[in-house]
């Protein structure tokens, strides 16, 4: 369908029982004003090589850099987080870098710093644009500042994009959102291609099945829904190499995503690359709260499984990279972020704008959910998990310089 028909709403309200399954909506999103200038740097570091790479995006940034002992704690230490919360409100910043510890970064820090974000002035909403910097270890992390400087002095719009889907359910909805995007993208006059990866051969007898070479996709099968390949052929990676922007739609659990085992992309190089990803635990850490993604029923297990796809692409070059923690919406959340860097919004305002939308639907009393994970949440989806998006990259970039109008 095009754009035009898909209904913006607040938080899926008065959308048909179809769109929803269908996640054929877009959140309704809106500016929020915050300081005119001003960077911080937000870390828990406290070794000299994981500190040189932030100290130089601050020093770019003509930022500071503010440590606290434990990110990981401040959920449990309300003092403390009083205590930053006191100081963010006095430095004022437009960005706050949130850099934590591998240790550090799980779904308690996140709420605990959303709740410190969210409460620098009288209005309960994100009053500062955030971004994430995280990374496997110390090069990692040196790698990804050094990509969003050179991508910043670059200042380059994307000229080739590709969408990675996943053939899975009888409705093709992961497959529809990425020829939407798809074909918004050619209308900007830019090269868009796909890869779909089909983990249900059966739908193949489908009439409906898509005739995904004539709508420029390669497609691959796989061997099952919980059976993901582990190996991509040349002519993929040659596309995957081509591209400076991918997004993806479909099923993720650590490890895998869209059908495929994230050490399917092992040695390929993403420098230069933005990455937006509508599957579930795109962006989960190596330590988690509560409920645990190996519970997801299907899930596969085994080694491969302790692989992180955010941490991954940072590892291997990408500049930025935006997902979620946990079980996440997809579509209706991803597009308001892209449309927002389409209208050369900057990576740290784009999210803003769409945790604020969150926000405010959060609760009644539109305030962030109180309460944070506990070891006896077994659910699979929990109140907190809407808030848990998180983007990792240089808030102050902006990935797509505004060249054109959003196609309406």
């Amino acid at each position: 369908p095009p754009l035009a028909s898909i209904p913006r709403v607040k938080e899926g309200k008065d959308v048909s029982t179809e769109r929803q399954k269908m996640s054929l909506w877009i959140l309704e999103t809106a500016p929020h004003p915050v300081a005119a200038e001003g960077y911080v740097v937000l870390t828990d570091h406290t070794q000299a090589e994981w500190l040189a790479p932030l100290s130089t995006l601050a020093e770019y940034r003509k930022g500071t850099v503010v440590t606290v002992p434990d990110l990981g704690a401040l959920w449990n230490h309300p003092e403390d987080l009083e205590a930053l919360r006191a100081k963010l409100a006095a430095l004022k910043p437009r960005y706050v870098a949130i850099a934590p510890r591998p240790e550090s970064y799980r779904e308690n820090t996140i709420l605990a710093l959303w709740k410190v974000l969210t409460s620098l002035d009288e209005d309960p909403q994100f009053d500062t644009f955030p971004g994430f910097l995280v990374a496997k270890d110390a090069a990692g992390l040196a790698k990804l500042v050094d990509q969003d400087i050179a991508f910043a002095k670059a200042a380059s719009a994307p000229a080739h994009v590709l969408g990675i889907t996943h053939i899975f359910d009888p409705d093709y909805k992961s497959y529809q959102k990425g020829e939407i995007l798809k074909r918004l993208f050619t209308e900007r006059g830019c090269k868009a291609e796909g890869l779909a990866i089909c983990s249900a051969p059966r739908l193949h007898q489908q009439g409906t099945f898509p005739d995904a070479a004539a709508q420029g996709n390669l497609l691959l099968d796989g061997p099952g829904r919980g059976q993901p390949l582990d190996t991509l052929p040349d002519e993929a990676k040659a596309a995957i190499q081509r591209s400076s922007l991918i997004f993806l739609f479909g099923h993720g659990v650590p490890g895998m995503l869209c059908g495929l085992e994230t050490t399917a992309f092992a040695n390929l190089d993403f420098s230069g690359k933005i990455l937006l990803s509508g599957c579930c635990f795109s962006c989960a850490g190596e330590h988690g709260e509560g409920f645990m993604p190996s519970q997801l029923p299907g899930a596969p297990q085994g080694p491969a499984r302790a692989d992180r796809f955010a941490l991954r692409m940072v590892d291997q070059g990408a500049v930025a990279v935006f997902g979620h923690m946990r079980l996440n919406t997809g579509f209706p959340h991803l597009y308001p972020v892209l449309e927002g860097q389409l209208q050369g919004l900057s990576l740290g305002e784009s999210y803003q704008r769409l945790l604020n939308a969150l926000l405010a639907n959060a609760s009644q009393e539109k305030t962030l959910v109180p309460t944070y994970y506990t070891g006896e949440q077994k659910d699979m989806e929990n109140p907190m998990d809407v808030l848990l998006y998180v983007f990792i990259g240089d808030p102050a970039l902006v990935p797509i310089p505004a060249a054109s109008p959003v196609p309406k």
